[in-house]
């Protein structure tokens, strides 16, 4: 349980390609062996009020009981004059997060979405 608390104190950072251009994951602890469950942390972007950050506190816990758990900051592309004119783009960087977990590390892959990163999860 040590080395998984170790682990878990700090993330390593993965420059993703996406459409958009490269989005940085980070990867809190886990098993370093592939083939072990991932668990992809969504939460809104910026322009809601949320992020990447109100991911790093449960990314940490579930490092820490070994889980590997990946934190992004979610692009903003679908708020246009203040109106949210839907979640296409959103939802587009989670499955190439997720596709990219999965060629990276195998093994299966958990979505976790909070607040109102759960509908694009």
């Amino acid at each position: 349980l040590c080395a998984f608390a170790t682990r878990a104190m700090q993330a390593f950072a993965y420059n993703v390609p996406t459409d958009g251009g490269l989005l940085t994951v980070n990867c809190w602890g886990g098993s370093p062996g592939p083939g072990h469950l991932t668990v992809v942390t969504v939460h809104p972007w910026a322009s809601m009020g949320g992020g990447e950050h109100n991911c790093v506190g449960i990314a940490r816990s579930l490092a820490a009981l070994g889980l590997r758990t990946l934190t992004f900051e979610l692009g903003a592309s679908s708020m246009v004059w203040g109106v949210l004119s839907g979640h296409g783009s959103e939802v587009e960087q989670v499955t190439t997060v997720c596709n990219w977990a999965a060629r990276q590390f195998g093994g299966r892959i958990l979505i976790l979405g909070s607040s109102a990163g759960a509908p694009m999860a």
